[in-house]
């Protein structure tokens, strides 16, 4: 029984963090890869769906196609931008879930005991009265 208590505290605080850690590594590539952050983050400037006017050889066409090509480049930086917002507060949830998941791996195997000992002085306290 003590035995394997050891090995289980063994493998409590070494093997299953090392693979918390590696799940949680796995939950961050795919966050990253779900919101394509590195091609919006290259293609930040890009117009919306590509959508561009061609230029005309009249100044008004010119005029004309300048503000939209701009609206086009602005559209598809606020879309971009909002998506990698939402991204980035994926990963601020999912950094702080982490990190609480591990504090309470960490804690974990002192539950019983800190609940066994709370049971004990209860009952020593209702024996008293």
């Amino acid at each position: 029984m003590f035995f394997s208590l050891i090995a289980y505290m063994r493998w409590h605080y070494s093997e299953a963090l090392h693979v918390y850690l590696r799940i949680l590594k796995n939950f961050w590539w795919f966050t990253v890869a779900y919101f394509s952050m590195p091609l919006l983050l290259k293609t930040l400037f890009v117009p919306y769906k590509r959508m561009t006017e061609t230029r005309g050889e009249s100044v008004g066409s010119w005029l004309e196609a300048g503000v939209m090509n701009t609206l086009s480049r602005l559209v598809g930086f606020l879309v971009r931008l909002t998506l990698l917002l939402v991204g980035f507060v994926a990963l601020g949830i999912l950094t702080i879930g982490g990190v609480a998941v591990y504090a309470l791996w960490l804690l974990l195997p002192f539950v019983p005991s800190v609940l066994m000992l709370t049971g004990l002085l209860l009952l020593s306290q209702a024996v008293l009265i």
